[in-house]
């Protein structure tokens, strides 16, 4: 993480930042839920730019290098306990 000679706080070296090239608004198509829970429709407007993606494109990406399940959908189980586990 870059240094800032003006900053009154010390960061921590051990952390480590991770930037993902994630694409804006702009250039995605798809659904997208607005602040009052409405569904909005949203069309692509201009093409990614460099090496932009969409959300779910990172997420796949990860979770096939990291062996995760196949998949993230609403109904799946990734990440819950059962009661019997408890």
């Amino acid at each position: 993480m870059p240094r800032d000679p003006g900053a009154s706080y010390q960061p921590n070296p051990d952390r480590e930042v991770y930037l993902l090239p994630a694409a804006t608004q702009f250039e995605t198509a798809g659904s997208c839920t607005a602040s009052n829970r409405s569904l909005q429709w949203r069309e692509r407007v201009i093409e990614p730019l460099f090496d932009s993606r969409s959300d779910q494109a990172i997420c796949t990406r990860s979770r096939r290098k990291w062996g995760s399940p196949t998949s993230c959908s609403a109904g799946g189980t990734a990440g819950r306990t059962s009661a019997s586990s408890r």
